[in-house]
This record gives structure tokens, C-alpha cells and sequence, in this order.
């Protein structure tokens, strides 16, 4: 090994290791002082970096499913969120979005551009549509393991501004409604 790349690797290391005391110095003190908002604090909290995919402080925007299903003869919604059922203790310290995760998300956000693009007959969408479809249906099996009822169930896909944001999460679009 080289000195150069020696010094190089040390470096690396060194940010790696900033950037983990970083986020790690401004989850303890948003826990332990939630209004605390110096503006050296802000900044720091808009460089350290996030373990969230989506969302992040100075992001523009979270995306994270819904799911919705309903019995025959009922006309009550029941809700379920993909987002806060996922959230563990360990999640601050280590990334809980799996592969899965992160190719449901970027399967909403497709669907969600060409929707909104009144693209929603292309081949590419139908796909799509249909992959989230067949999501929706294992999510909704597995919310109600024991219930042999036939089941109609919507996936809306909710946009939300972020943890500090003041606008309200709000559904863009809502796919289905698919038969479980």
C-alpha cells in the first residue's frame, strides 16, 4: 500500500466517521430537546447525513404507501400504513429499508409521474400497476391472516413534505380498487 492511497483511506475513514458522530450528536439532542434550534444546530442538522431513504431534513418530499381495504357489505375504510408499522428501535442506527422497500417506492413514484401525466394506459404503467397490485394483495393477506372474507382493497400513494414540514400528508393517487 502506498502512502498516498494511505492517506486517502485515513481520510475516507475520517468522513466516514464525522458523519456518523454527526447524525448520531443531533439524534440525542432532538431527543433530549426537541425545540432546540439554534441556527448552528439547524445547519448541522441539514448536513448530517439520514438514515432515511426518503425524507431526509431538506428533502422535498416522503412517499410512502397506504393501504385501505374494506369488506363487501361494509362501507368503513380500514387503514393501514406501510410507513409507521416498519419503525424499530434500532432504526435510527441502521437503514430498515430493505430492497423491497425501496423498489415499492420507486414503483409508487413511477406510477404517481405518469398518472399525473395522464400516462395511465401505457404498457410501461400497466405493468407497474399491476406488480403494486399484487403488493397490495400480500400486504393486505398478511394484515389478516386469519380472515377468509373477500376483501377490496386501494393503494394510495401519499406524499408527505417531510418530518418538519406544516402541510399535511396528502394521497396524489389511489390505485384499485383490487379484490383480495
Amino acid at each position: 500500500m502506498t502512502e498516498a492511497t494511505f492517506v486517502l483511506s485515513i481520510m475516507l475513514l475520517t468522513l466516514l466517521w464525522a458523519a456518523i458522530v454527526a447524525r448520531v450528536f443531533v439524534a440525542v439532542v432532538r431527543t433530549l430537546c426537541p425545540k432546540f434550534l439554534p441556527a448552528w444546530f439547524t445547519l448541522t442538522m441539514r448536513w448530517a447525513p439520514s438514515w432515511r431513504l426518503f425524507g431526509q431534513v431538506g428533502a422535498t418530499f416522503d412517499l410512502y404507501g397506504v393501504f385501505g381495504d374494506r369488506l363487501d357489505d361494509e362501507t368503513e375504510e380500514h387503514f393501514h400504513s406501510s410507513y409507521g408499522n416498519t419503525r424499530r428501535w434500532f432504526h435510527p442506527f441502521i437503514n430498515p429499508y430493505s430492497r423491497y422497500r425501496y423498489l415499492f417506492r420507486e414503483l409508487m413514484q413511477f406510477t404517481m409521474y405518469r398518472y399525473l401525466r395522464d400516462a395511465s394506459q401505457d404498457p410501461a404503467t400497466v405493468q407497474t400497476v399491476n406488480l403494486l397490485e399484487q403488493i397490495t394483495k400480500d400486504e393486505i393477506r398478511r394484515l389478516h391472516p386469519s380472515d377468509a372474507n373477500t376483501r377490496h382493497a386501494y393503494l394510495y400513494v401519499v406524499v408527505d413534505r417531510g418530518y418538519f414540514a406544516k402541510e399535511t400528508p396528502e394521497a396524489k393517487i389511489s390505485l384499485g380498487p383490487f379484490t383480495v
